[in-house]
């Protein structure tokens, strides 16, 4: 149901999928509640430029002419996680820079024009883990300002990725929100884990310096990394 007033919460879960499916959360400025936006024919979200915080997840799946993200300008809380996968045009994420806060996992993956991540730029917190596979980005530079990732870390098959530097330029805590509960050979608990493979742009080096400056900000996980297989200058 959707309150009828101004700037309202609109409570419940919501799968988007047509433009009648949209009147159900225009003026929102708060879902309480899961938002589930898959095969929308949309080319943007303008549909969604009231939106303040979803309590629940914000999944964006399979939608084949989604280009942009402009309608999400005002997007600054997602509770749980928020999921962009399988957008095939989906070439920007500029219009999430209210965006600072994701209490969940942050996971992009399969958006094989997406080639930076620069709307993210003013995320401060993921408490869940962020997973970033199969894109072609090449840094991680719009990460700069990323206090907090609560659990782990996972990034694959981002062939023109050469740097993770920009995803440790103000990290002060990773792997302290959750354990995980796998364990390693010994028996003992992992709280976090930073996988890293099959990048085949990424020197192997850069990665196991980004463990090293993981691990001197207190972060006791493991890392599993291979096929990493760029060249170290």
């Amino acid at each position: 149901w959707v309150d009828e007033e101004c700037n309202r919460t609109c409570t419940g879960n919501f799968e988007i999928s047509s433009d009648a499916d949209l009147v159900q959360i225009a003026g929102c400025s708060t879902i309480d509640g899961n938002v589930d936006v898959e095969e929308l024919t949309q080319t943007d979200l303008i549909a969604f430029n009231s939106l303040q915080e979803v309590t629940g997840s914000l999944w964006f799946m399979r939608n084949t002419n989604l280009q942009n993200v402009e309608g999400l300008n005002n997007l600054q809380q997602v509770g749980d996680d928020l999921l962009f996968s399988y957008n095939e045009s989906l070439t920007s994420l500029d219009g999430l820079e209210s965006l600072t806060n994701i209490d969940g996992t942050l996971s992009i993956s399969n958006c094989v024009q997406l080639v930076d991540l620069n709307g993210l730029s003013n995320l401060t917190a993921i408490h869940g883990s962020m997973m970033i596979n199969d894109m072609p980005i090449s840094n991680f530079d719009a990460f700069e300002n990323l206090e907090v990732i609560g659990s782990s870390i996972y990034i694959s098959d981002c062939d023109n990725l050469t740097s993770l530097t920009g995803m440790t330029t103000n990290l002060d805590s990773f792997g302290e929100d959750d354990i995980i509960g796998t364990y390693d050979e010994e028996g003992y608990t992992i709280a976090s884990l930073f996988y890293v493979y099959s990048n085949a742009g990424l020197c192997q080096d850069r990665v196991d310096e980004t463990t090293n400056t993981f691990q001197s900000i207190g972060w006791t996980g493991q890392e599993n990394s291979w096929n990493n297989e760029g060249a170290c200058n």
